[in-house]
C-alpha cells in the first residue's frame, strides 16, 4: 500500500489570521501555489471558508506527473485549525493544518497522510519511496516560500 505519513512545517511572516485565510480558500491556492495547484475548480460555489466546502485540483510536483483530487473541508476553528479529507489519487479520511502564533510570525503544520490511487505512484512506491517524498517536498516548499508574499499583496489590494 502507498500510504504517506509527512509533517510539514512552514514559517510564515504574517498573521495567524492571515495564514489562515489563505489557507481555507483552496480555490485561491492556483494563485500562489501555482507551481504545484496548476487547476482548482470549486464544487459548491464556495466563496468563504465552510464546512463541506469542496474543490477539483490538479497538482504537479518536480516530477513528471500531474494528480487529480479533491478535497473536502471537514473542520474549521479561525484562526488555528482547518481539517479536511481528500479522494481521487490521493486519498485521505482526516488530515489537517495546525495554526500558532510563533514570534513576530505565524507557525503552520500540515499533518498529511495520504494513500495514493495514482498506478505509476501506487506501484512504484516500494522503489521510488525517497523520490515521491522529495517531490512532495518540494511543492510543500513552493508553498512555503509564495504565501507570504500572496498575503502581503491581499493586504496592499485592500489598503492595510
Amino acid at each position: 500500500m502507498a500510504t504517506y505519513n509527512f509533517v510539514n512545517t512552514w514559517h510564515v511572516a504574517a498573521t495567524p489570521d492571515e495564514v489562515w485565510e489563505a489557507l481555507a480558500h483552496p480555490g485561491d491556492y492556483p494563485k500562489w501555489w501555482g507551481k504545484v495547484y496548476l487547476e482548482c475548480e470549486v464544487l459548491d460555489g464556495l466563496t468563504d471558508p465552510k464546512v463541506g466546502g469542496k474543490v477539483r485540483v490538479k497538482t504537479k510536483g518536480w516530477l513528471p506527473y500531474i494528480l487529480r483530487w479533491s478535497i473536502e473541508t471537514t473542520a474549521l476553528q479561525k484562526p488555528s485549525r482547518i481539517e479536511f479529507k481528500a479522494w481521487g489519487d490521493f486519498n485521505t479520511e482526516h488530515s489537517y493544518w495546525e495554526i500558532t502564533l510563533e514570534g513576530n510570525g505565524t507557525k503552520a503544520v500540515l499533518y498529511w497522510n495520504p494513500r495514493v490511487e495514482k498506478l505509476f505512484v501506487k506501484v512504484f512506491s516500494p522503489l521510488l519511496r525517497p523520490l515521491f517524498k522529495s517531490n512532495h517536498y518540494w511543492a510543500m516548499n513552493q508553498g512555503q516560500k509564495n504565501i507570504a508574499v500572496y498575503i502581503e499583496s491581499l493586504a496592499k489590494q485592500k489598503g492595510k
